[in-house]
């Protein structure tokens, strides 16, 4: 999850103290959610007057209309924090009153530099690049990315092609032109600047890098996704920020699901590499409990159920999530990951949370090569490189040709939701570093993940068993056999001589529903001779014959 430059510098400085802390609050704001018909202006109006308040209570912004969440500003010269949350929360007509806590980062300092990026090949990204790297669906949605953090280089070489644009809005002239309830939103959203600059927060960055960097383009390093649209939010420094973001992104998504594409955006998922971590200073409400922010957390269920899933970061420290709570990792809606980091040699990093009932899986954060503002590259991790992984993956599979699971999206986007988010989950490679302290006992595999998906995505109705090539014919050493099938279900390739003996045999030849598959074969023990090689499986047998010189 994700916030400001100023706060990553302080988020650096923090060492194992930072349980004995208390959360900083902004002194003259709290936060409310109203009754659902209770207007806020009549809200205010009439508490003062009932509390003989007058003119130290004002409305700063609403920050989600559907659930009735707003930001409130006071004069704590006049009234204190405390009584006022006193006087609000026992009044009839509000649900929830908390002050406006600030996050803090989930990155930690980076170590040195690496050559190459080792996570990729970690998480099996370079096997699913052969059937997609992302960018759009079956269908032709484009595949949007919420990155929630302090900001972003969005003039980046490796990161600008891939920038989610709100082309129904005319950037800096001060309107809302697609009457969405934002001004200038063209990149995406900043909570404090309304003409949407995005600060180049390095921490930002280098999440979206590993997100979606511009792959396969002669620069720097690639993201999970070659391609795909990163939305930008930034600014996310206090609760209320993190509310307003998250509804934003609610409503861009509601909007493409009611305008079938027409308006909003296609927003599979959102990355939150930031937090509240538990405190021991004997205070329950600085704990990061989800119990203490039902505002937050209840815009994880309003997204899901518009169809997105929120990859979330766990603490960077050896914590029991189930234990001691933190938030956002401590979350319970059906609708979040919870990723915890691991490093280079497959372990779990020992300064990384672990729950087994809290926290979903790990995936490589701990020194992952991406990009830096300016241009540059380098090192990052924490589980704030962890989570992006898996918020990769998320948008990544969603571009698998599979128009069985685009349709699902369409149909019922919630339970597309859920789907995916199952497809994640079980597809992970066992770890024993993660065995018993995790929901899965283990790390990100995205190739494992799209496998999951074949059971679902069939070819269409009268699709053959098909050899569609075979190359160089005649061989002397080896042959490429293209070819396509109905099932996913494995097939047997044989090799008959040409008088009809076996002379090769492969039982475990896999049928793919996704795209036309290449396999080569080793022929050089073969005689010159002609062969037939056939491939059977599901009902099916087809034959190509071949010359071997």
């Amino acid at each position: 999850m994700k916030q400001p430059f100023l706060l990553l510098i302080v988020t650096l400085l923090l060492t194992s103290n930072v349980f004995s802390q208390s959360l900083e609050e902004k002194e003259n704001e709290v936060l409310i959610q109203l009754k659902e018909t209770i207007l806020v202006e009549t809200f205010i109006q009439e508490f003062q007057q009932t509390k003989r308040l007058a003119s130290i209570l004002e409305l700063d912004r609403t920050l989600y209309q559907p659930l009735n969440i707003h930001l409130l500003k006071f004069d704590p010269v006049k009234v204190d924090k405390k009584t006022l949350l006193t006087s609000l929360r026992q009044h009839k007509q509000v649900l929830h009153a908390f002050p406006n806590r600030k996050v803090e980062s989930r990155a930690e300092p980076n170590d040195p530099y690496f050559s190459d990026q080792w996570d990729m090949d970690i998480i099996g990204a370079p096997e699913v690049w052969n059937v997609t790297t992302g960018g759009l669906t079956t269908n032709g949605d484009t595949i949007v990315v919420a990155v929630i953090d302090s900001g972003c280089d969005i003039n980046h070489i490796d990161l600008k092609e891939n920038l989610w644009i709100n082309y129904n809005e005319v950037p800096d002239d001060g309107l809302d032109n697609d009457n969405n309830g934002y001004i200038d939103d063209y990149y995406g959203y900043h909570t404090q600047d309304p003409s949407d600059n995005h600060p180049p927060s390095n921490h930002g960055t280098s999440v979206a890098g590993i997100v979606g960097a511009k792959g396969n383009n002669d620069e720097g390093v690639t993201g999970v996704n070659w391609d795909v649209k990163l939305m930008v939010l930034s600014q996310a420094s206090f609760e209320s920020d993190i509310v307003e973001l998250y509804g934003y992104i609610a409503l861009m998504r509601q909007k493409y699901n009611e305008t079938n594409g027409q308006e909003g955006a296609f927003v599979v998922a959102t990355n939150s590499s930031f937090g509240i971590p538990f405190s021991d200073d004997g205070d329950p409400s600085n704990d990061g409990n989800p119990d203490n922010f039902p505002l937050w957390d209840a815009m994880y269920d309003e997204m899901g159920q518009h169809g997105i899933l929120s990859a979330v970061a766990t603490d960077n420290k050896d914590v029991d999530v189930d234990a001691v709570s933190d938030m956002p990792s401590g979350s319970l809606s059906d609708y979040v990951i919870t990723v915890t980091n691991t490093m280079s040699d497959d372990v779990k990093r020992q300064t990384a949370g672990f729950g087994k009932t809290t926290i979903d899986l790990g995936a490589p954060g701990e020194d992952s090569y991406t990009i830096k503002t300016g241009s540059q590259y380098g090192s990052f991790g924490g589980t704030s490189g962890a989570t992006p992984h898996v918020t990769g993956a998320i948008a990544l599979l969603y571009s698998v040709p599979c128009e069985e699971f685009i349709d699902f999206t369409y149909n019922d986007p919630i339970q597309a939701a859920l789907q995916m988010k199952n497809f994640i989950l079980n597809g992970t490679d066992p770890n024993a570093s993660l065995e018993g302290i995790t929901v899965t006992g283990g790390r990100l595999n995205i190739f494992n993940s799209m496998q999951n998906m074949r059971e679902l995505c069939v070819k269409a109705p009268g699709t053959q068993l098909e050899i569609t090539g075979i190359s160089p014919n005649p061989t002397a050493d080896f042959l490429n056999i293209e070819y396509s099938t109905a099932t996913a279900d494995d097939y047997i390739l044989r090799v008959y001589n040409a008088i009809g003996q076996l002379v090769m045999e492969d039982t475990k030849i896999p049928g793919l529903s996704f795209q036309d598959e290449i396999i080569s074969l080793d022929v050089l023990h073969l005689k010159t001779g002609i062969y037939f090689l056939t491939l059977e499986g599901n009902d099916e047998r087809v034959t190509e014959r071949f010359m071997v010189y």
